[in-house]
């Protein structure tokens, strides 16, 4: 499978002070939504997070527009670091058929 680069890679954390991870690519974030760590994988966004990374995979979505559906999922998880940018449209749920 080709490698599916980020712009800009999504810093996460699971929990623990000093375990954030940084996601650089679109097999990396299907990774983390699957992963049991993951703590919302039935959550409204992480499920259109889910359909949106694997329509990146297939070419029918933008890196870009993939990484803001992981963006979302990990907001709404409750994960994404501190200071990493939402970009303020509407949430994943409404655009997957972007």
């Amino acid at each position: 499978m080709q490698r599916i680069e980020f712009d800009t890679p999504v810093c996460i954390y699971f929990g623990k002070p000093g375990r954030s991870r940084l996601v650089s690519s679109v097999f990396e974030a299907v990774h983390c939504l699957k992963s049991e760590k993951w703590p919302a994988r039935n959550a409204p966004l992480a499920l259109a997070a889910a359909d949106v990374l694997n329509r990146a995979r297939t070419g029918e979505i933008t890196a870009g527009k993939a990484r803001q559906a992981f963006v979302d999922a990990a907001w709404e998880a409750n994960i994404l670091v501190e200071g990493e940018s939402r970009d303020g449209h509407a949430l994943t749920a409404q655009r997957v058929n972007l």
